[in-house]
Parts: C-alpha cells; structure tokens; sequence
C-alpha cells in the first residue's frame, strides 16, 4: 500500500502540465483513516521522504498535534 501512495503521490507531481493543459485545478488530498497502530502516521513520513528525495523536492511540513 505505501508503493501505491507514493506512486500516485508522484504520478500527480509529475504531470502539473497535463492538468494545465486540460484547464483542471492542480489540487490533490489524501485522507489517512484508521484506528492506532494501523500505520498512519508512518505511511505519511515514507510519502513525505519520497517527496523530499524529487528531482524538484516538494517542500512539506509535519504536525503532531494541533491541539496546543
């Protein structure tokens, strides 16, 4: 599952030009759902490693918590 991920994740990355082409927005989510220890949050780190290791690294950001 986390090639999958990531694979997708890429996939949109890598063709900004076809969704400007076809006048669609360039927007993407992912929803991660599970209960604890499913590998959420682990899943997320590995995508966001993968983005960092680009050709043209995706900057990203991660947060623990929003409760403050």
């Amino acid at each position: 599952m986390k090639k999958d991920l990531i694979r997708d994740v890429d996939t949109f990355f890598n063709n900004q030009d076809t969704y400007r082409k076809l006048k669609v927005p360039w927007k993407r989510g992912e929803i991660f759902w599970g209960p604890p220890g499913c590998g959420k949050t682990i899943s997320i780190k590995a995508l966001m490693h993968s983005l960092y290791k680009r050709k043209d690294p995706v900057p990203t950001l991660y947060v623990r918590s929003l409760a403050g």
